[in-house]
């Protein structure tokens, strides 16, 4: 789980300084940039990127040919420290700085489809999911925090 912060000031500095409809616009095209960097390490890593969530994006790894969960763990963490050295203290410009923390969870989860034929929404869920945001929670700024399981996976290998 990745959640920016500086989101808050970027939009409000943006607000002040270019209005509405074009402080928006700078807006989109500078979180689309983070964005797509954040994306394309996920993607390096072997990891897909499940949901936004405003400023924050859940990415998984999934055993598609058998890996171990510590596998799994390992390309996780490699991931989270390759985002932090690429993305974190990143200059959205106008004086604001874009800062990361990360939380990662380890263990199976559930994806379901949930709504109807009009609106669609995939969900994820299981204990992975909590463990994900207690760790995001105690990461701060510029760091990446393994919850309980996958600390385990990562230190038994």
């Amino acid at each position: 789980f990745s959640d920016v912060s500086g989101f808050t000031q970027l939009t409000e500095r943006l607000q002040r300084e270019k209005g509405g409809e074009e402080g928006a616009e700078l807006l989109n095209a500078i979180l689309n940039q983070f964005f797509e960097q954040l994306i394309d390490i996920v993607h390096e890593f072997d990891g897909d990127v499940i949901k936004f969530a405003g400023d924050a994006v859940l990415s998984m790894w999934s055993s598609t040919s058998g890996e171990s969960i510590a596998t799994l763990v390992a390309l996780a963490s490699s991931c989270a420290l390759e985002m932090l050295k690429r993305l974190d203290s990143y200059d959205g410009g106008f004086d604001t700085t874009l800062r990361l923390h990360l939380g990662l969870g380890a263990g199976r989860a559930k994806g379901i489809d949930v709504g109807t034929s009009h609106r669609r929404e995939f969900v994820v869920a299981g204990p992975p999911l909590e463990e994900m945001s207690d760790a995001e929670g105690m990461a701060g700024h510029g760091e990446v925090v393994l919850g309980p399981e996958a600390w385990r996976c990562l230190v038994e290998g």
